[in-house]
This record gives structure tokens, C-alpha cells and sequence, in this order.
């Protein structure tokens, strides 16, 4: 039975090149041009209306945590375990879910893989794509938000896109799909298809950000 949960608390995601290297995340790419004004204007914001900006965000992100397995139980039928969770997080993720169920409703899914990890030796880089599935016969790859669709989401997503073909030819990735599947009734679901010049133009953001990523560190490693 405990091989069959889904825990909840699982350490940093590690991606290891065939050179025994670590690669940093795709998220981690895609977040060097979420440093700026974007996360001061939020924070200022949520200082303003009184809230404790650290604290809202830290809440977000393990809802976001709980809704990813959440999903990730129900389609391979695998209990996830919410013990290590509070009350308000789950309750969080399950407004999402409601949101995610509706929009199940509506499409025909057959999943390839969830929560699938790849490196790309090319680019340095390593990734975890939420779900792979066919949607309506189309392949796609689904990246799940609950935090909103910001610039960073479409730059990771392509560039998920492109290392996936990459490694899964067989499967031949169509499309991507960003579902924004809000953890408040204040925010609005979302279901948002890249375009085929968003990804091309996404794709060659990210291939450029892991060259900086990489120029940087070189840059700290020579200091």
C-alpha cells in the first residue's frame, strides 16, 4: 500500500545529465525574467490590501502542490496523501479541481504520461511535464497553473514542448495547453492554446535563457 501513495512533501526535483551534471529545472529558466516589477507590484499590492505577502504566496504555491497530485491521483487511480497538508491548502486545490472536472468534462483525454521528467543534454536542461495526453485525438502537452498564466508559464511550456519532442518522438507532441484553474471563485478558469508562433518565439526565449543561465554561473564559478 505505501508503494501506491502519492506522498505529499517531496524534496527538490533533481535532473541529472548523461554527463552527471545537474540541470537546472524549467522552471528555474523561465523565472530569470520573473525577477523584476512583476513580483514587487504583487507584493506591494498584498502589503497594501493588508496581507502578509510571503505568507499568501507560500499558500498559493502548496496549493498548487496539492492540486498537481491531486490530478496526478486521479488519472492513475493512486491515493495522494494530504496528511502533511493544513485544511486551507486542500481546500484550495479542491476549488481547482472543480474547475479542473468541468473542463474534463468537455474533452475527450487519453493519457501518455503524467508527471513526466526529462533532461536535455543540449540545452542543459531538465523538466517535468504535468500531463501528456491525447485531447480530442490531438497530443498535447498540459501544464497545469492555479496561480494565474504570467509570461514565465508560456516560456516554460515551450520549451517543455521542444525538449519532449525531443525525447518522445514516438508520441509527436501536437500542441500545449496552459488550463489556469484558479483556487478562488475571485479569479477566472482558463483554458489557453499556444499559437504555433507563440511557441516558436517562446521556444527561442527559453534556448536563450539557458545560454544565459549557464554564461552566469560560469561568470560566479570564475569569481
Amino acid at each position: 500500500m505505501k508503494e501506491k501513495i502519492n506522498k505529499g512533501h517531496k524534496l527538490h526535483q533533481k535532473y541529472i545529465g548523461s554527463n552527471g551534471i545537474e540541470y537546472p529545472g524549467g522552471s528555474t529558466i523561465a523565472g530569470l525574467l520573473d525577477k523584476g516589477m512583476g513580483m514587487v507590484g504583487s507584493a506591494v499590492k498584498l502589503t497594501k490590501a493588508g496581507y502578509d505577502y510571503k505568507k499568501v504566496w507560500e499558500e498559493k504555491r502548496d496549493a498548487g502542490t496539492v492540486l498537481h497530485g491531486l490530478i496526478e491521483s486521479h488519472f492513475t487511480k493512486k491515493p495522494f496523501d494530504t496528511s502533511v497538508y493544513s485544511k486551507v491548502m486542500i481546500g484550495r486545490a479542491e476549488n481547482s479541481m472543480i474547475k479542473f472536472y468541468d473542463w474534463e468534462k468537455q474533452h475527450k483525454i487519453e493519457v501518455i504520461e503524467t508527471e513526466y521528467q526529462f533532461v536535455n543534454n543540449i540545452l542543459r536542461c531538465g523538466g517535468t511535464a504535468d500531463l501528456i495526453a491525447k485531447i480530442d485525438d490531438i497530443t498535447t502537452l498540459v501544464d497545469y497553473k492555479s496561480g494565474g498564466l504570467y509570461e514565465s508559464a508560456f516560456i516554460q511550456t515551450a520549451g517543455y514542448y521542444f525538449m519532449v519532442n525531443e525525447q518522445m518522438k514516438d508520441f509527436d507532441v501536437m500542441r500545449v495547453l496552459l488550463l489556469h484553474l484558479p483556487q478562488t471563485d475571485d479569479d477566472k478558469f482558463e483554458a489557453r492554446y499556444l499559437t504555433d508562433n507563440e511557441l516558436l518565439q517562446y521556444t527561442l526565449i527559453f534556448k536563450n535563457l539557458c545560454e544565459i543561465y549557464w554564461l552566469r554561473k560560469k561568470v560566479k564559478e570564475d569569481k
